[in-house]
């Protein structure tokens, strides 16, 4: 940024400080004078019931003058460019929906589903644990359900998110710090969990 016109910009931040400064001022003013005039013309319990009353009014007056305000500026504002998008070849014939030809326009990265970290999946384990029924809850998170599911999560290909006859499977990357606070015995290095959920 040029010498110049930072000196400009931090010119006009300082004016900017000023003048809030002084309506600040101006308001606490007009507030102490209101104060003032209510308890030299009524008993203190009256002033002050009508002081509170009159402060709400206030500040009622002064959000509604902001809201409209805020609308305003919000409307003089430059609009965002739409963002450059590619174009999606479909091989076959495959009617894709509007929004997902959207996200895949805009490149590669977008076409990934971002991976939950451990802290989130083992949330999500205990999410489902807790739908289940009571008596099957502690079992979706013990030691030989980990082991069922083991022995077919070789048979699942390696994807963030993907459907396997009706059902969504999620692979959990499960910590050894992760399964201690679950209760179970860390699986394998290498090896992925799955936690159907019913759609």
């Amino acid at each position: 940024m040029p010498c110049s016109l930072s000196r400009i910009l931090g010119h006009g931040v300082r004016i900017c400080k000023i003048l809030r400064a002084e309506w600040q001022r101006q308001a606490r003013l007009h507030r102490d004078s209101l104060y003032l005039q209510l308890h030299h013309l009524d008993r203190p319990s009256t002033a002050k019931k009508k002081w509170r009353e009159l402060c709400v009014l206030i500040d009622r007056a002064t959000e509604f003058l902001w809201q409209r305000m805020l609308t305003t500026l919000r409307d003089s504002t430059p609009k965002k460019p739409p963002q450059p998008s590619n174009r999606v070849h479909i091989v076959g014939e495959i009617a894709l929906p509007e929004e997902v030809n959207q996200i895949l326009g805009l490149g590669p990265k977008f076409a990934v589903e971002p991976r939950k970290t451990p802290h989130e999946l083992l949330t999500l384990v205990r999410q489902v644990a807790q739908r289940m029924p009571e008596d099957e809850s502690n079992r979706c998170v013990s030691e030989e359900e980990w082991d069922s599911t083991l022995q077919n999560a070789e048979l699942l290909p390696q994807l963030p998110l993907f459907t396997v006859t009706g059902q969504r499977f999620l692979p959990l990357s499960c910590e050894p710090i992760g399964a201690v606070k679950l209760g179970v015995t860390p699986p394998p290095t290498g090896s992925a969990c799955y936690v159907a959920l019913k759609e």
